[in-house]
């Protein structure tokens, strides 16, 4: 079988998380996914007090889940640029997680990453942890090993993977697949280099080693998306069969519903299908707790999947910022049941 994003088991959950499952969904939906979605828990997730939470990814170590994210002073939301990775654990897959640790800071010098550890995410492959992250300020993704979930962590002096926020599979032979958001100069704009003045195409790349070296496998300027829809933050998994990827809809051009969590498949990983204009939720409609409660964030962003031991989601993961003055951003974990792939 193939080797998942995350190692964990659906055991354990909690017997909250399983007897009180209710459908996130109150109408029906052709998103697959969406309809086996259910509530997060308000008290759940990861709060750190003082703190923005952003980026998560979650990997299970025996019974306990260590949830890794990246993480800064709650004074100021532009300071992701001088973020670090944490770890957080919890025995229930739901939360609440507890801060545990800083995991990779910032390196004073001359590295890729001397100002900010940000989109920190986890590997379980052949005995090792990976936990691949971006760099900033050179905007590039490298790679820290571990034998144990609680470190040390072994850090290249260089980047390798030649991807802005990536997400990572590795299949069983060691082989590597990727994708990642590239922004392209619109021409409206006269090569503006604004974030909204630019394009922002999804594209991906192989190696034989999470290492690399990685070829490309687009043009400079194509996407692997439909009809030039836009995305950011995507996270990836593969059935064996077709890989799967959830983004942020940017300006909602797939769903009309913008910074929408939205859904793509694709055989080969050179074209992805949109499987459901119907995204799981967006940052335009207040979030469903299990206790009946609502809220609306300001911000909903970062999606990442939980996967079982048959390579099947129990859990979706989001970032949520609350409109100003109310606290840092926080880490949701939506419950999922056990979805594999579409007509299953």
């Amino acid at each position: 079988m193939m080797v998942r994003l995350v190692a964990i088991t659906v055991l354990g959950m909690g017997l909250q998380s399983i007897t009180a499952f209710e459908s996130y969904s109150t109408e029906p939906t052709d998103n697959p996914l969406k309809a086996k979605m259910g509530l997060p828990l308000k008290e759940g997730g990861f709060v750190r007090e003082g703190f923005h939470l952003w980026d998560p990814s979650i990997v299970k170590v025996g019974d306990i889940y260590h949830l890794f994210a990246s993480c800064w002073p709650d004074d100021d939301f532009q300071k992701w640029k001088q973020s670090y990775a944490v770890r957080a654990t919890s025995k229930n897959l739901l939360g609440p997680y507890t801060y545990v640790e800083d995991v990779l800071l910032p390196r004073p010098g001359n590295f890729f990453d001397s100002q900010g550890v940000h989109n920190p995410k986890v590997i379980f492959h052949e005995g090792k942890y990976y936990l691949y992250h971006l760099g900033i300020p050179r905007w590039q993704s490298g790679v820290a090993v571990a034998d144990s979930i609680e470190g040390p962590w072994e850090r290249r002096d260089e980047s390798c993977i030649p991807l802005n926020n990536p997400a990572m599979w590795i299949h069983d032979d060691g082989s590597v697949y990727g994708v990642g958001k590239v922004k392209i100069p619109n021409p409206k704009y006269d090569g503006s280099k604004e974030f909204n003045h630019q394009f922002h195409y999804l594209q991906a790349v192989k190696g034989n080693s999470i290492f690399g070296p990685y070829t490309h496998l687009h043009g400079k300027k194509e996407n692997a998306l439909p009809e030039n829809f836009e995305n950011e933050d995507p996270c990836i998994w593969f059935d064996g069969e077709r890989y799967h990827v959830l983004v942020t809809d940017l300006h909602g051009y797939a769903t009309g519903l913008r910074r929408g969590f939205t859904y793509y498949t694709s055989e080969g990983g050179l074209k992805y299908e949109l499987v459901s204009k119907d995204p799981l939720f967006s940052m335009m409609h207040p979030i469903r707790f299990a206790d009946g409660s609502e809220f609306k964030f300001a911000r909903i962003e970062r999606p990442n999947v939980v996967l079982n031991e048959k390579g099947e989601v129990i859990a979706v993961l989001a970032a949520c910022l609350p409109p100003k003055n109310q606290g840092g951003s926080r880490i949701l974990v939506f419950p999922v049941n056990k979805y594999y792939r579409s007509g299953d």
